[in-house]
Formats: structure tokens, C-alpha cells, sequence
């Protein structure tokens, strides 16, 4: 088995539907023979957009991912992961990397090093072994916490390498862990808002740019007949 046939795996066991795309990634082919079905993009930009659009409808429900090729294809995703990662939607990015021995060479675009202040997460696959371990953390930096991408590369020579199947066996899907709130706290926050004089509710970007962010916002906005 090839390690990109191994995450390829992985994201069907994640529960991962579609893989947003732009060649050349080998992750088109693996994910096609692990059902997975790509859709295309005709600019890695564009692919981004529609990455974030389906995290927002789908609101974590299946986990949103967009794979490209290296260089270029990684430069021209940044605009749109910066704006995912302002506005809290969560995306498994996927870029290709330099084969290793290239790794760190000038002007050669890094992104793991590119993109570590717009990302939860990012991290290279530096070793076939390394697959499951790394995707685990990826996967549990994507379903916990704040909403935001997630970024894994994959260098193309590893993507290429054999991998013993053995090694994906014990592989489970993360778990997401919902955080609670202080109640003391979130009493204390109620009693002054329902004791201001003229309260104004604002809840720009990630406060409501999802579904299930609106709906929790109107019924805030309701109960507390706020503007």
C-alpha cells in the first residue's frame, strides 16, 4: 500500500465524503479506489471557497478537505485558508510537498513554515510510519477546540512510499469533545446582559457564519431582546 492510499483511507474512516481538489495530487487517485469522490476545482482558490462553504453547511457534521499539488498550487490556497482561519470554518488542508531531499531549499515555497499563523495545525508527514499519528492529531486539532483549518503535508516522495497495512489497523476515528462552560460564569454573563439598559448584540465572522452559529444568535437575540 502507498502512504497516499493509506490517508486516503484514513479520510474514509473520518468520515471525509468528497476531496475538494486541484491536480496533480496523487490523494485524486487513492481517494477515488477508498470512495471518495473528488470534485475538481478549476483554481486552487476557488477549491478553498468551495472547502469552506461545504464546512459551513455541513457544520462538522462530515469533515471538509482540500488537496493540491506543491509550490504554486499551495501559494494560491493561502488567501482563501487566512480567511477560513479568521472566520473559525474548519478545513483539512491538504498540500503536496517537495521530495524531501528538496525540503528547505531556496526559493522553494515551505508551507508547513508558510502557513503555521493561519492554521490550528501544521505538520509534514516526514515518514511513511508516521501516517496515522500525524492525521490523529490533525483530525483531533480539526473536531476540538475553536473551528479553523488544519494543514498536513505530504512531501511527494513519501506520498509514493510503501507503507505495511499493518500500521493503519488500530486506526479509530477521533472523537470530538464538546467543552462546557463555567456555569457560574455563563450565569454571571445572562444577569448582566439581561440587567443592561440598552444591550446591543454583536456577533460578526464566526459568530455567525454557520447555521447552527445564526440559529443559536436569534434565539440569544430573542431571549434577550437585544438589537
Amino acid at each position: 500500500m502507498l502512504v497516499a492510499d493509506a490517508v486516503a483511507q484514513i479520510l474514509k474512516t473520518e468520515g471525509v465524503e468528497y476531496l475538494n481538489c486541484y491536480p496533480s495530487t496523487p490523494l485524486i487517485e487513492a481517494s477515488v479506489k477508498a470512495g471518495i469522490r473528488p470534485i475538481i476545482c478549476r483554481q486552487e482558490r476557488v477549491g478553498v471557497g468551495i472547502a469552506d462553504g461545504f464546512a459551513r453547511v455541513r457544520n462538522g457534521r462530515s469533515p471538509s478537505v482540500f488537496a493540491m499539488q506543491h509550490g504554486p498550487g499551495a501559494e494560491n490556497a493561502y488567501p482563501g485558508i487566512s480567511t477560513a482561519f479568521s472566520d473559525s470554518t474548519p478545513i483539512l488542508f491538504m498540500p503536496m510537498g517537495h521530495p524531501r531531499h528538496r525540503d528547505g531549499v531556496f526559493p522553494l515555497f515551505n508551507s508547513v513554515r508558510s502557513y503555521e499563523s493561519v492554521t490550528k495545525f501544521a505538520e509534514q508527514i516526514n515518514t511513511p510510519e508516521r501516517v496515522g499519528a500525524t492525521m490523529r492529531r490533525a483530525f483531533a486539532a480539526l473536531k476540538n477546540g475553536r473551528p479553523g483549518p488544519v494543514l498536513v503535508e505530504i512531501p511527494g516522495d513519501v506520498a509514493r512510499s510503501e507503507i505495511d497495512e499493518d500500521l493503519l489497523a488500530g486506526y479509530v476515528p477521533v472523537k470530538a469533545v464538546r467543552a462546557q462552560g463555567d456555569p457560574e460564569g455563563v450565569e454571571a454573563a445572562a444577569r448582566a446582559l439581561l440587567d443592561a439598559e440598552r444591550p446591543i448584540l454583536f456577533a460578526p465572522g464566526p459568530g455567525c457564519s454557520t447555521p447552527r452559529r445564526r440559529r443559536s444568535s436569534r434565539s440569544l437575540q430573542r431571549c434577550s431582546r437585544c438589537p
